[in-house]
């Protein structure tokens, strides 16, 4: 494991920037393989919201 508590250092970070959590249980650090559904839900919600058209 990286972080002692990766939801808390998650919650840092987005509180610093605009940005959103997505952390998936038992998805470690190839998400893409491991939860690819979720992975691809968060990658269009962040280009909706980067998009424009």
């Amino acid at each position: 494991m990286d972080w002692k508590d990766p939801a808390a250092e998650a919650a840092w970070i987005a509180a610093q920037l605009p940005a959103e959590v997505v952390l998936l249980p038992g998805v470690g650090h190839y998400p893409q393989a491991q939860a690819a559904d979720e992975t691809v839900a968060a990658v269009l919600r962040l280009l909706e919201k980067t998009s424009s058209t």
